[in-house]
This record gives C-alpha cells, sequence and structure tokens, in this order.
C-alpha cells in the first residue's frame, strides 16, 4: 500500500509497535538506519498518535544499547526490554537468544482498547493471529517492512502493508 492511499484523518487513535530485531535486520538489507526522531514526528503530523512501543532485547553491559534506549526514553517511547541470553549447545556452539515477542504479542491485546489502528513495525508472522484478533475487534493493522522480511500471512492478515522503502527520506539517515 502507497503512503498516499492512507487516508491518515480516518485512522483515529494509533499506536505504533516496533520489534525492534526485524526492523534492524529489515534496516541493514536496505543499508540504512532508522533515526528515531523522524519516525516519531511522522507519526505525530500524519495521525492522532497516542504511543509509540519499542521492543528490544539488549545485550549485557552494552553501550551502544543503553545509548539507544536513553535516547527513545527521552522521547517518549514506551520500552520493553529483555536482557539476551547465551547458551551453549551440546555441540560446543553458542546460541543467543533474545526473543521479545510475546510481550509485544501481549501489549497488542492489552492496549486493543486505547487506539483505532495499529502500525506494527515487524514481518514476523508470529504476528498474524494477533492482528486477526485485532481486526476481529474492529482495528486497523498496517504492517510495516521490507519485501524480504515480511511474512505474506501477515501482509494477508492487515489492512495494508506498507514497505519502509517508501519512508526513507522521512525516517532515516544513511
Amino acid at each position: 500500500m502507497k503512503l498516499d492511499k492512507i487516508q491518515w484523518n480516518e485512522l483515529g487513535k494509533v499506536l505504533v509497535f516496533i520489534d525492534a530485531a526485524n526492523i534492524f535486520y529489515s534496516c541493514r538489507g536496505l543499508g540504512w538506519h532508522i533515526k528515531y526522531e523522524r519516525l516519531q514526528k511522522y507519526f505525530q503530523e500524519s495521525c492522532r498518535l497516542v504511543d509509540i512501543y519499542f521492543y528490544y532485547a539488549k545485550k549485557e553491559n552494552n553501550d551502544h544499547d543503553a545509548k539507544l534506549l536513553g535516547v527513545l526514553a527521552g522521547l517518549g517511547f514506551k520500552i520493553k526490554v529483555r536482557k539476551q541470553k547465551i547458551f551453549k549447545n551440546p555441540d560446543g556452539t553458542i546460541q543467543i537468544k533474545g526473543n521479545i515477542d510475546g510481550e509485544l504479542i501481549v501489549d497488542l491485546v492489552k492496549l486493543k482498547d486505547q487506539c483505532d489502528t495499529v502500525f506494527l513495525m515487524s514481518g514476523d508472522g508470529d504476528f498474524r493471529y494477533a492482528v486477526d484478533f485485532l481486526r476481529e475487534f474492529g482495528k486497523k493493522v498496517f504492517v510495516v517492512s521490507t519485501k524480504y522480511h515480511v511474512a505474506k500471512e501477515l501482509i494477508d492478515a492487515s489492512n495494508g502493508y506498507i514497505n519502509m522503502r517508501d519512508l526513507k527520506n522521512e525516517w532515516t539517515f544513511t
């Protein structure tokens, strides 16, 4: 869906949910970084933004993570953090886990009465059932991701898919 096709004045109250890991990999594939101040300003100027939620699995004692989370907190983002866990597999390889999808899904359901529209910044197909649930309650859901990082079933469940490439000039620095 092209942004100029969205009837911004008809969206009502809007919540934005950012799956940081998914968006990070989408941006890396595009070769750019989101400037979160610009993302926030974009939504504030386009619609009746209620809140932006940011879901992040952080590394232990990482200055970059601390700085990013501090900037977002200062902007008023609602931050949900889980520490990454490091596992040693039986074959000796190391595996890092930091999945925070469960928290995002619970918040989508829990906060449904605070909004009319959700912008879900993720392409993870695991969110499909939460999107279906929200739509059963009359909520509009737009998925924001990139072509190679979005599940078809998530697009099909939503009211529309927005390719992040269309937002580069508004949201990023390269």
